[in-house]
């Protein structure tokens, strides 16, 4: 602290001027060699650093140093006030610290989806199968065991039905019974009244089954005839047994005129469309035996020098129209045949068989 020497009053250190009378503070000698000890400066001042040597000293800028003026009556200095400095506003206050808890328990965790931070996850729950209902292979299961009984219970009852049901024999007569005694011929009406597949009491017309089963000797012919057509015809293609191909071709051409000329002599006048039954058979004979003898010209065409595939000459061309227009004649006659069989207790057939 330094004392002034007109008003004894004290001031800080540093200060060159007295604060209350504004005299001249006296300076102490500073020693060259030594370093004057760091005051820190106190709150809302600038910090002052030992001057550098021949430097003024700095002064804070919170307390300007204040200029002496003289009296003019008197001639003697008066202490001018330093200017008021605006307040240094205090620092915002601290928040407040919150107490320790006593019972150094945690905050409580935050839940989230239900559990909080410090519980333990439950295990994952198992894959659901489906939505209230069985697994998929379970019904696949049950689904093929049904069918596999359904399946069996079919063939049970069909099988008792058929031992059940008397079986129906056609009836076995000679072409000679289509002629005019056959209708009134005991035997003739016998075999037909047990083979009619109507079940009823009356028994088919004795001349229908007579005329039906010479139609059916006749196709008994053709379908014989047929047999070794198809194996005849893949013989001739792939250059095999060329030779016997054409054999059976020429005897099946000839079984199959000689079905159609005799279908002139059948009696067919008591059947239902008897006319169109013969007429549509005569045409599949007739454009049947045309395509064999066809077929085995073409044989004949390729037999010496065949290379298969065998080449299609203009018999083979003139063979498969011939067959095309017999297949078309064979599946109008068994249209128009097979309702009548029925009706007779006779065989049905197919047009691949005649």
């Amino acid at each position: 602290m330094t004392v002034c020497d007109s008003c004894g009053a004290q001031s800080g250190d540093g200060v060159h001027f007295c604060q209350r009378c504004g005299s001249p503070l006296p300076q102490p000698t500073a020693d060259r060699g030594a370093t004057p000890a760091y005051v820190p400066p106190a709150f809302g001042q600038a910090p002052a650093f030992p001057p550098a040597y021949g430097q003024q000293p700095a002064y804070p800028a919170a307390y300007p140093m204040a200029t002496p003026i003289a009296d003019a009556d008197t001639g003697q200095i008066q202490a001018q006030q330093p200017p008021a400095v605006p307040p240094v506003p205090p620092p915002p206050p601290a928040p407040p610290v919150p107490a320790a808890r006593q019972d150094w328990s945690p905050l409580p965790p935050v839940e989230e989806y239900g559990y909080s931070a410090y519980d333990e996850y439950p295990p994952e729950p198992p894959a659901r199968r489906g939505v209230g209902g069985p697994p998929m292979w379970l019904i696949a299961l049950v689904v093929v065991l049904l069918l596999i009984v359904g399946v069996v219970v079919g063939l049970v009852a069909t099988r008792n039905n058929s031992s059940d049901a008397t079986p129906t024999l056609p009836p076995i007569t000679s072409p000679a019974s289509s002629g005019p005694g056959a209708a009134s011929s005991p035997a003739s009406s016998g075999p037909a009244t047990s083979g009619s597949a109507s079940g009823s009491s009356t028994p088919p017309p004795a001349d229908q089954v007579a005329q039906a089963t010479a139609l059916k000797a006749l196709m008994d012919q053709s379908t014989a005839a047929h047999n070794g057509i198809n194996t005849a015809i893949t013989a001739i293609g792939k250059c095999g047994d060329i030779a016997g191909a054409i054999t059976t071709l020429t005897n099946a051409a000839n079984v199959r005129a000689q079905v159609a000329t005799q279908i002139d002599t059948t009696d067919v006048s008591a059947l239902p469309q008897g006319a169109a039954l013969a007429a549509s058979l005569k045409q599949a004979m007739t454009a049947s035996a045309t395509a064999d003898q066809n077929y085995a010209a073409w044989g004949q065409d390729v037999q010496a020098a065949c290379k298969p595939p065998a080449a299609h000459t203009a018999h083979y061309t003139a063979a498969t129209q011939n067959d095309a227009v017999a297949t078309k004649a064979k599946q109008t006659y068994v249209g128009l045949w097979n309702p009548l069989a029925q009706t007779l207790g006779l065989p049905t057939s197919s047009a691949g068989v005649l």
